[in-house]
């Protein structure tokens, strides 16, 4: 069945890294179509909704990033995204919340000053400054561990790496497309976050 999976992607989003990131995790070959920003018809005429990602596994379309990975893992084999002990599933849970609530607010001011023209350089200081404070609780959890849940990356990870990343990308994909170079030349990690950069490195790491 994995053959038949096909990711509409939107290379340059957090949402839709999340979802490639996880195809490459558990070995699943998919084809990619990429989608133009300005015309989101097919996505509509797909999925009945207009946001990506969006994965056609046969006749079925599945929509938004975090029931995608619940999809993938329900569904076909590789590392497990999530856990199948309720402790660890809800530990997960509890850090995809957290990425929506405190990691990335400061992501989407960001991204408001990009998508108004990128000059508001003050908002993207004062936006940055806000990221680094709210990657302190992921900063405290990382010490002596590698991953936020368990012993192997799971979706906790992947959910928070992948909006943490727009400010310390690793230098070997930061430059991969035209809209990670203005985030990596304004939009940086403060100090003291050594152990966040070395995890963000190790979540996309898995990074087609």
């Amino acid at each position: 069945m994995a053959e038949q999976l096909i990711l509409h992607y939107f290379p340059p989003s957090p949402n839709n890294i999340k979802v490639a990131i996880g195809l490459s995790y558990k070995e699943l070959p998919h084809e990619v179509r990429l989608i133009h920003r300005e015309d989101r018809s097919g996505l509509v005429e797909i999925s009945g909704q207009p946001l990506s990602p969006v994965l056609e596994d046969g006749g079925r379309a599945v929509f938004d990033s975090s029931a995608i990975l619940r999809y993938l893992d329900a569904n076909f084999d590789g590392p497990r995204l999530f856990a199948e002990d309720r402790d660890s599933l809800k530990e997960i849970e509890a850090w995809e919340l957290h990425s929506k609530a405190v990691i990335g607010p400061p992501l989407g001011k960001a991204f408001g000053v990009l998508f108004s023209g990128g000059e508001d350089d003050a908002r993207v200081r004062e936006a940055a400054a806000e990221m680094t404070e709210a990657s302190a609780e992921l900063e405290k959890r990382l010490e002596g561990r590698d991953w936020l849940v368990g012993d192997s990356m799971t979706a906790a990870d992947i959910f928070n790496a992948c909006f943490l990343g727009f400010s310390c990308f690793p230098e070997n994909v930061a430059h991969s497309n035209k809209i990670w170079p203005w985030f990596y030349e304004r939009f940086r990690l403060g100090e003291g976050r050594p152990r966040c950069r070395e995890w963000v490195s190790r979540v996309f790491a898995h990074l087609p």
